[in-house]
């Protein structure tokens, strides 16, 4: 990333596909015979849009158009999207998965289009951080001369989140690029391969080994501890 973290946070993350079926026709022969995938999609859209004003301020809603036609002299039978919704919390995604489905079944009503809503894969979870790992963690990258650790609100998804809500878990993000770029930014392409990344990877490499080592020895020694304590 551009800046370092230990306390990682991230969204719970949902995901939908759109798929509307209308008919095809032509545009000024006979209009009033079609019906437009593409203006149900446009429909849920602007529905979308209206939506943001009223979502708590850490929900989000994004996506794309991935098909919505093929020439503009013939009505699109066939309009595709694929979205993703987040969330502080998974139960909060049910609420928003709710209310971002009711605007694409808007589209569909509105325009006469059939639409099918798929959830292509399961949810991530929120990830939930361990507190004796992160202690562990940022003692072990201060040994290693990382950077202090800023605070950041949660920004990604991970399916590490599920992970979290079973095991004792942390989420360590390293600096790479000094701030100057971030991920799905082109520039951040040649930060990952410059000697700052390759040093990143190798402080957390260790860094991740000797928190493991840490967190286990600590462990062993708690449960021998409680083996030896008398009984009452």
């Amino acid at each position: 990333c551009p800046f370092e973290l230990a306390d990682f946070r991230s969204f719970a993350l949902g995901t939908l596909d759109v798929t509307y079926t209308g008919r095809s026709a032509h545009p000024s022969l006979n209009p009033h015979e079609g019906r437009n995938a593409a203006d149900a999609l446009t429909v849920a859209q602007v529905a979308l849009g209206l939506l943001r004003q009223h979502l708590p301020s850490q929900w989000r809603v994004h996506g794309i158009t991935t098909a919505a036609g093929t020439s503009p002299n013939v009505i699109p039978e066939r309009a595709t999207a694929t979205y993703e919704i987040r969330a502080l919390a998974a139960e909060d995604l049910r609420e928003l998965r709710q209310r971002v489905e009711d605007c694409f079944r808007a589209g569909a009503l509105a325009t006469g289009c059939e639409v099918t809503l798929e959830q292509p894969e399961p949810d991530y979870l929120d990830f939930r951080g361990d507190a004796e790992l992160l202690r562990l963690w940022t003692a072990n990258a201060r040994v290693l001369g990382r950077a202090e650790s800023v605070e950041r609100p949660p920004f990604a998804c991970t399916d590490m989140g599920n992970v979290s809500h079973v095991v004792p878990s942390i989420h360590p993000v390293l600096d790479i690029s000094g701030g100057a770029c971030g991920p799905h930014e082109p520039e951040f392409v040649a930060a990952a391969v410059s000697p700052a990344a390759e040093q990143a990877l190798l402080d957390g490499a260790v860094g991740m080994a000797w928190t493991a080592a840490d967190f286990a020895a600590a462990r062993t020694a708690g449960a021998a501890g409680a083996e030896a304590a008398p009984s009452v």
